[in-house]
């Protein structure tokens, strides 16, 4: 007597009383389906892409600090719109107060700080601006110029030192002519 055993199921899948026919027929019936794959949401990456990319950027480590700094110092250097940027750093004030400022306390040119006579944002004012200073370190260059007897547009050259001391010898040069002219016995 052969022993059948019944499938779990208790359906006649399995059973070995069909013919290879009956087989081929059923497959041929209900197709097979492939293994569903697991689908895994976009934006969140797999383990081994996380792995990747942390290696990845453990290389680059350095080279991307490197270009982050280089990249920041070039947007420090490069100022998209010097018109209307202002020097940093130094006293900037505007129209009256600025007006009052300087014809109090920098009426000597000595005084004037470096930067604020020959920074070329405080020529051109931005609208809405003025820069009423700037014409008065223009009328005070062109008044050491006229004195040192040097031309007008001299005052613009930066030689600093030079203007100074034509201006200095001129004085000097005065001061001995008044001075003789005093001592003199004529007068």
């Amino acid at each position: 007597m052969e022993l059948v055993r019944e499938p779990k199921n208790g359906s006649n899948d399995s059973s070995p009383h069909m013919s290879k026919r009956e087989i081929s027929n059923k497959a041929v019936q209900e197709p097979v389906t492939a293994k569903k794959r697991t689908r895994v949401p976009r934006g969140t990456p797999t383990k081994a892409a996380l792995q990747r990319a942390a290696a990845a950027e453990a290389r680059t480590r350095k080279q991307t600090r490197r270009r982050d700094w280089e990249r920041r110092c070039k947007e420090k250097r490069w100022i998209p719109n010097p018109r209307y940027t202002q020097p940093r750093g130094t006293r900037v004030m505007h129209h009256a107060a600025a007006q009052r400022y300087f014809r109090l306390t920098r009426t000597e040119l000595g005084r004037l700080p470096y930067i604020e006579l020959f920074n070329k944002h405080h020529e051109v004012a931005p609208p809405g601006k003025s820069y009423e200073y700037a014409r008065l370190f223009r009328l005070v260059h062109y008044k050491f110029a006229s004195l040192a007897g040097l031309p007008k547009n001299a005052a613009f050259v930066a030689r600093g030192k030079a203007l100074f001391d034509a201006y200095a010898a001129t004085l000097d040069a005065r001061r001995v002519k008044l001075n003789k002219k005093a001592r003199s016995p004529e007068t």
